[in-house]
Parts: C-alpha cells; structure tokens; sequence
C-alpha cells in the first residue's frame, strides 16, 4: 500500500527537526508490510524527554 512517496504538513517540516523526521521515516520503513498509508506520530515532551506515540488507523496499530 506505502509506495515510497512521503508527505507530510508544512507545519511538521517547520517544527520538527530534520533528525526527528527522519528517524519517524525510519520506523515507518521498518513496519510490517500490512500498513495503512496513514500514519499517525504524536509527539510530547515529558521531563525533558521525547515522547512519541505511533498508530494508525487501518490495521489498528
């Protein structure tokens, strides 16, 4: 389903740094192959800490 074209907001291009982008590319390259094209990554800092929760819709993941 993923065909290897990315997008994503101009406010995520602005905000996040280009490392982070990156490495959230990276986990969704290394999911299984059952993916929906839609990912989900909501970020939170936490006592100075990156927190990301990662889903999607369809499969439920």
């Amino acid at each position: 389903m993923f065909q290897n074209k990315r997008f994503l907001t101009r406010g995520v291009q602005a905000e996040i740094p280009i490392e982070l982008q990156l490495f959230l590319w990276n986990c969704i390259d290394n999911l299984p192959e059952e993916r929906d094209y839609f990912q989900v990554f909501a970020l939170k800092e936490i006592d100075g800490k990156q927190h990301i929760h990662h889903f999607s819709e369809q499969p439920e993941y």
